[in-house]
């Protein structure tokens, strides 16, 4: 069995959390230079997935109607102004640039309101560390605020990243693939839950890669995150130092690895 942790499943709102927004989006294109599923699957297709690697779009939680000639979005956003064109990388803003050269008029976005039942969104300014984490029914951000402990959206992250998050959601994929096939407890289980709790699998080796990546590109820690279902690593399985913590951080990692930058829990 896995568990919800920082980043699935419902939360209270903590310390510096801003809430997920619901929007109704209205695109309007031009039927004499494109038709309404080429443009569904074309342009538009493109400028939602560029969100989505951007964090700006939460998984594919989209819907598309169409409506006397217009699309109608409904799609979820971690804050109230994730799609605002300042959040965009180079590459949204180029498919929203092709967006506008197939339509008669630009989108117009609307907030509907707060979105029920999914996790808030980091809104602290400055976080000292961040997390990689993540599990097999996370739609969210992979990266965790080391302060609020709430999923960061990718496009608030400091520095370039002209990749679009590429190894960062490269390892998401991986990572909830394994922790799949521990959760389903088949024929996969013994090696999903290896490759999410031991030090030395690929898929930590990969992860920690990303973390080094990551935090030199933000100029902050990034910690690695090793789940332990069946029993806890008293010392860090790097180092061999005690990483035991008096109180659980956030309520949930047990231990925690300054030098090698590691956290775990306890079953």
């Amino acid at each position: 069995m896995s568990r919800a942790g920082p980043s699935g499943g419902l939360r209270v709102r903590e310390k510096g959390g801003a809430f997920v927004f619901t929007f109704e989006a209205e695109f309007f294109p031009d039927l004499t230079k494109t038709s309404v599923s080429e443009f569904c699957g074309e342009e538009l297709s493109v400028l939602l997935h560029t969100l989505r690697r951007n964090g700006q779009l939460i998984e594919q939680l989209w819907n598309l109607v169409e409506q006397n000639g217009a699309i109608k979005l409904y799609c979820i956003a971690p804050e109230e102004d994730a799609l605002e064109p300042r959040h965009f990388n180079r590459y949204g803003l180029e498919a929203l640039s092709a967006v506008l050269q197939k339509s008669v008029r630009p989108p117009v976005f609307r907030v509907i309101g707060k979105t029920v039942g999914l996790s808030d969104a980091c809104a602290c300014e400055n976080s000292e560390y961040y997390v990689l984490f993540s599990n097999f029914a996370a739609e969210y951000s992979p990266v965790s605020c080391g302060d609020c402990n709430l999923p960061v959206p990718l496009y608030k992250l400091p520095g370039e990243n002209e990749d679009e998050f590429y190894a960062l959601r490269q390892w998401q994929g991986e990572y909830k693939a394994c922790d799949s096939l521990f959760v389903l407890s088949g024929v996969g289980e013994k090696f999903g839950y290896r490759e999410i709790s031991e030090v030395d699998s690929s898929l930590t080796r990969d992860g920690c890669d990303v973390c080094r990546e990551m935090s030199q590109k933000c100029n902050r820690p990034f910690y690695y995150f090793l789940h332990r279902h069946i029993s806890p690593l008293e010392t860090c399985p790097r180092c061999g130092q005690e990483w035991g913590l008096d109180e659980k951080l956030h309520g949930f990692y047990a231990f925690k690895c300054d030098h090698c930058r590691l956290l775990s829990d306890s079953p």
